[in-house]
């Protein structure tokens, strides 16, 4: 059983399973008993500090946004990994159920309102955050 630890908190989050990975990093489920209740662990692999002080400034930009379809973002932290680089870890809401790609794939039919009312859900949670990210730089431009 591993253990995170955010080290300016000391909240500890106890990995219960692997939810899922990518190029970025991994998302696990965990149990964090101060909060007592479920979380996803999303562990983003920085290799440089530059990354990981990016990463935590988009993270912490996401905890300010509260909307019903935008997931809450609890916390956020680096701490070294054993490669000697920086893990970002996100600790956000867990949404029971898999992933929107998971539902997707899963059902054998979508009917059109379902769809619909997806794509108006998504799209009402990137206004919010257009709304709210609106003049500042929070994507890297090169």
């Amino acid at each position: 059983m591993a253990i995170i630890v955010n080290p300016g908190t000391g909240s500890q989050y106890v990995i219960q399973e692997l939810l899922g990975s990518g190029s970025f990093g991994k998302v696990f489920k965990a149990y964090n008993s101060s909060m007592r209740k479920i979380v996803a662990v999303k562990m983003i692999h920085c290799y440089s500090l530059d990354q990981a002080t990016e990463a935590v400034k988009e993270a912490t930009l996401h905890g300010t946004i509260q909307h019903v379809n935008i997931l809450k973002c609890y916390a956020v932290f680096s701490i070294p990994d054993y490669m000697g680089s920086v893990m970002t870890c996100l600790i956000e809401e867990f949404c029971d159920g898999g992933s929107l790609a998971d539902q997707i794939r899963t059902r054998r039919y979508n009917k059109y309102r379902e769809t619909k009312s997806w794509v108006l859900q998504i799209l009402s949670g990137l206004i919010k955050i257009h709304q709210h990210t609106s003049g500042q730089d929070i994507i890297e431009r090169q």
